[in-house]
C-alpha cells in the first residue's frame, strides 16, 4: 500500500476557476482524471499541480510552514511597530514580500494535501520516490549509442524528464553484460537480465498490439530493432507519433525507477500526464491507462483526457469534470456516446445526420398525406440513417425507432 498520495487537491486560481477543493480518497492513492470540454482548464490545472511539486525538488513541507510563519510573524511585528522607524517597518515589508513570493511560487494557483508529505524531499534524494510531468507534446527523443556506453543511473531526476533519453543506450549496456554474464558463467546475473528483457519484449507485445513482435538486438550498430512480420525492421527512434508517446512515458519512468526498484517496477511517485491519448488509435486509448497503472503500480497518476476510451477504461479513479466542477468515480458502464454528449460536451452525431434526422421527423409530423415525392423522401432518408457511419449508436437508432412509432400510431387512427 502507497504511503504518500495525493488526498486533496485545493484550487485557489487556476485561470477561471477559484476556491475550491477535489476531494480524492484519505486512505487510497487513487488515480485522477480531469476532463471536460475544451477551454475548461484541463492543462493549467495539472501545470498548477506541477508548480506545487517542484517544492519537493528544492524544499520540503516543512519549509513551507515555515514560510508562513515568517509571513505571519513579521505582519505582527510591523503592526506593532513604531510607523515611525521607517528602516524597522521596510525590513518588516521586505521579509513579507519575500517569504509570500516564495509561497506563492509554488502555490499561487493549486495546494496540495499529500499524505506523510513531510517524507517526500527526503525520498526523492534517496531515488525511493518520483515526481514527473509530461506535457501533451511528448515525444520520445532517444539516443542512439555509437558503441558500448555505462549508463550511470542517478537517483533524483527534474520533473520534466532527464532519464529516457538514455533508454536505447541502457538496453545496450545490459544486453553486452548478459552476454558477458554468460560467457563468464554468471549465469544468475545472465538469466535475470534476460528475463528482463523477456519482460519488456512481452509489454511491447501488448503495446504495439502484436503478438509475433520482436525486440532484436542489432550488435554490429549497437542498437535494438523490433521486428514485425511483413514489415521492415525499424529501432525505436523511427515511432510513429502515437508510439512515440507511449514511448517517452515509458522510457522516462523505467529509467527513473531503474536505480531503487526490486522486481517490479514499484518505486512510489505521483506522474501527471495532460492528454494522455494524445496521438493514439482508438484501440491504444481504450488500453493505455490500465497498462500504465499497472506497469507501475505504486504510482499515482494524476492526467487528463478528451477520449471517452480512456475514461471507461477503469474503475478505480476519481474522473473530475471541471467544466461542471463534478466528481464521478466509474465511466466502466457508460456507453462511449454518453460519455461524449455528457460529459465531453461533444455531440456525437455528425451535421449530416442530424439534419436528416431533423429532416425524417419534421415529414413524419406532417399533419397532411405526404406526397409521393416526400415518400420517396421519407424512405431514402430512412436507409440513410439505418446505414449512417453513426447506426451503431444506441441513442440514434432508439430516436429514430421513436418518430417510426409515432407514424405507425397515426397510421393506425386513420
Amino acid at each position: 500500500m502507497n504511503q504518500h498520495f495525493i488526498r486533496n487537491i485545493e484550487v485557489k486560481k487556476v485561470r477561471h476557476h477559484k476556491n475550491f477543493s477535489i476531494h480524492i480518497d484519505d486512505t487510497y492513492p487513487k488515480h485522477v482524471i480531469f476532463t471536460g470540454k475544451n477551454g475548461s482548464g484541463k492543462t493549467s490545472l495539472l501545470e498548477g499541480v506541477k508548480s506545487f511539486l517542484e517544492l519537493f525538488d528544492q524544499y520540503s513541507i516543512p519549509a513551507l510552514s515555515e514560510w508562513r510563519d515568517m509571513v505571519r510573524y513579521n505582519e505582527k511585528s510591523l503592526n506593532e511597530a513604531d510607523p515611525s522607524n521607517v528602516y524597522l517597518t521596510d525590513q518588516f515589508r521586505n521579509q513579507i514580500t519575500f517569504f509570500s513570493d516564495q509561497i506563492d511560487q509554488f502555490c499561487k494557483k493549486v495546494e496540495l494535501d499529500i499524505k506523510n508529505a513531510h517524507e517526500i524531499h527526503h525520498l526523492l534524494e534517496e531515488g525511493k520516490f518520483l515526481i514527473a510531468y509530461f506535457n501533451a507534446t511528448r515525444t520520445s527523443s532517444m539516443l542512439t549509442p555509437n558503441g558500448v556506453e555505462k549508463v550511470s543511473l542517478t537517483k533524483k531526476y527534474p520533473i520534466q524528464r532527464g532519464a529516457g533519453d538514455v533508454f536505447i543506450k541502457y538496453l545496450v549496456d545490459l544486453k553486452t553484460q548478459a552476454m558477458f554474464a554468460r560467457q563468464e558463467g554468471d549465469l544468475d546475473t545472465a538469466n535475470r537480465l534476460d528475463e528482463w528483457f523477456s519482460y519488456i519484449e512481452y509489454n511491447l507485445k501488448y503495446i504495439f498490439e502484436n503478438d509475433d513482435l520482436t525486440l532484436h538486438f542489432d550488435y554490429k550498430n549497437y542498437n535494438f530493432l523490433i521486428l514485425e512480420p511483413n514489415k521492415e525492421p525499424y529501432d525505436l527512434t523511427r515511432l510513429s507519433s502515437g508510439f512515440s508517446s507511449i514511448f517517452s512515458i515509458l522510457a522516462e519512468l523505467i529509467m527513473r525507477m531503474e536505480s531503487s526498484r526490486t522486481n517490479l517496477y514499484d518505486v512510489e511517485g505521483i506522474v501527471i500526464i495532460d492528454e494522455i491519448e494524445a496521438h493514439l488509435h482508438v484501440s491504444l486509448q481504450k488500453k493505455i491507462f490500465k497498462f500504465l497503472t499497472d506497469f507501475f503500480p505504486k504510482v499515482q497518476f494524476i492526467i487528463s483526457t478528451h477520449s471517452p476510451f480512456v475514461l471507461s477504461s477503469v474503475n478505480d479513479a476519481i474522473i473530475y469534470d471541471l467544466y461542471e466542477k463534478e466528481s464521478y468515480e466509474d465511466f466502466s458502464n457508460y456507453s462511449y456516446e454518453a460519455i461524449v454528449e455528457d460529459f465531453l460536451g461533444v455531440d456525437q452525431y455528425s451535421s449530416i445526420v442530424k439534419d436528416n434526422l431533423t429532416e425524417y421527423e419534421n415529414l413524419i409530423n406532417k399533419s397532411s398525406s405526404l406526397t409521393q415525392e416526400e415518400e420517396e423522401k421519407v424512405q431514402k432518408i430512412s436507409t440513410y440513417l439505418d446505414n449512417a457511419p453513426d447506426a451503431h449508436s444506441n441513442e440514434l437508432k432508439l430516436k429514430k425507432s421513436y418518430i417510426d412509432l409515432k407514424r405507425i400510431l397515426r397510421e393506425d387512427t386513420i
